[in-house]
């Protein structure tokens, strides 16, 4: 679906298709993840954990997209809820959001891309 987003050299035709590759793929991952969630709050125990932070980050793509309907897969939906409502999860979207979070203070401030691959010796994507 990034692709059909990003394709500026490709015809409406080629991005229809592309979008809805993309949402039949979507749809699928949800249902098999649904398919395997267990009883616990969150994908691997009762607290969130690293799987937790990346899936909330994915999840919210398949709403940039409209992917798919949130209410077809409620233990998803319900896991979402769960850690969007989480202090860490709204902490961190406001400071994606650039807007003021408050915290337990263990954040003193952000370091640029550009500063970290220069003091790492990374390159540029």
């Amino acid at each position: 679906m990034w692709v059909a987003l990003e394709a500026q050299e490709a015809t409406e035709g080629e991005k229809e298709t592309l979008r809805k590759f993309g949402r039949q793929f979507v749809a699928l991952r949800h249902a098999q993840l649904e398919a395997m969630m267990g009883d616990s709050d969150y994908l691997l125990g009762g607290r969130p954990t690293l799987a937790d932070a990346v899936f909330a980050g994915v999840a919210r793509w398949a709403d940039f997209h409209q992917a798919i309907e949130p209410r077809d897969y409620p233990r998803i939906l319900e896991l979402r809820r769960r850690i969007e409502a989480d202090p860490a999860f709204r902490f961190a979207l406001a400071i994606e959001d650039g807007k003021p979070a408050i915290g337990s203070g263990a954040m003193t401030g952000l370091v640029p891309l550009e500063q970290v691959l220069r003091d790492t010796g990374g390159a540029a994507a």
